[in-house]
């Protein structure tokens, strides 16, 4: 991981507090809060997104994605992937274990979004739509929200807001890492968003990116501050770029040499030395069998 990519601020909520931290920290304090009280506004907004999320994941036939363009497709780091995706090339049938997988994500996501509002936190603009602008297209693009942090000086900074759930595995990786890696494409997805949020007439420089463990150490919150990164996004839309095309790009590594395998009649000194000088194997007894 480029450790210049993620900036401290961390809080676990099974670790002491540091310094600042605009969802995590304000969600956990909330939570062990002894006067909660009842905010209608909030709860209805919740009620109406679950609906929204069960129907898309559940109730909503799945059109082809043949030419269809999100951030997501082009965050990862494979142009194969997203070229036979953007083509609507046949893949294996959505197994009931994924959607459900999907679906309980997106609850999670969404109760980090709504308990963070009664926490206080203005975190606004979830699910907005937003577009990025390449080659003259407009893709879109949906980010969890934005973070409004009004300073004492007189403005309002604001964050692009990213959640994610994730296995214990995943959570206790990005707590020793100081943050989550691209190898999902998730620093290029908030980057990506950064830009949406531009393009649409934001002063956005970071995104709060907040995990929260479901595996066993599930309940546990964390928060990282990421800053903005153009070489992500110029990654992205050569991604894009390749996807559009004609031709398959090319698989972006080479083709490794294969052992040949050769069984009674002698091996041709390029065979036999390929790997490197061959080392005698001892049967149990000592003595040279190969």
């Amino acid at each position: 991981m480029n450790e210049q990519m993620v900036t401290s601020g961390v809080l676990d909520s099974e670790a002491p507090a540091q310094a600042q931290s605009l969802v995590a920290g304000p969600i956990t304090a909330y939570l062990e809060r002894q006067d909660k009280v009842v905010n209608e506004a909030v709860l209805d907004w919740m009620m109406a997104a679950f609906k929204r999320k069960v129907l898309r994941q559940l109730m909503t036939t799945k059109a082809t994605r043949k030419g269809h363009d999100s951030n997501t497709m082009y965050s990862g780091p494979c142009a194969v992937k997203a070229w036979h995706q953007y083509h609507g090339s046949e893949g294996e049938p959505v197994k009931a274990r994924a959607v459900l997988k999907w679906l309980l994500g997106d609850t999670v996501e969404l109760d980090v979004v709504g308990i963070a509002q009664l926490a206080g936190v203005q975190l606004v603009d979830n699910n907005r739509d937003l577009f990025v602008t390449s080659d003259g297209d407009k893709v879109q693009v949906h980010p969890d929200g934005r973070v409004e942090v009004y300073e004492q000086w007189g403005y309002t900074v604001h964050y692009n807001f990213e959640c994610k759930s994730c296995d214990t595995f995943t959570f206790d990786s990005w707590l020793a890492k100081g943050g989550p890696d691209d190898t999902w494409g998730y620093l290029t997805q908030a980057s990506v968003e950064i830009a949406a949020w531009r393009e649409a007439g934001y002063d956005v420089n970071s995104t709060c990116f907040v995990a929260v463990s479901t595996g066993s150490r599930q309940g546990s919150i964390a928060e990282w501050i990421i800053p903005y990164d153009q070489s992500l996004v110029d990654h992205w839309h050569d991604r894009r770029r390749l996807a559009r095309a004609a031709e398959r790009p090319l698989v972006p590594f080479q083709a490794e040499m294969e052992t040949e395998f050769v069984k009674g009649k002698v091996l041709d000194v390029d065979t036999a030395f390929v790997f490197g000088e061959p080392k005698p194997r001892l049967d149990k007894n000592g003595k040279v069998h190969g």
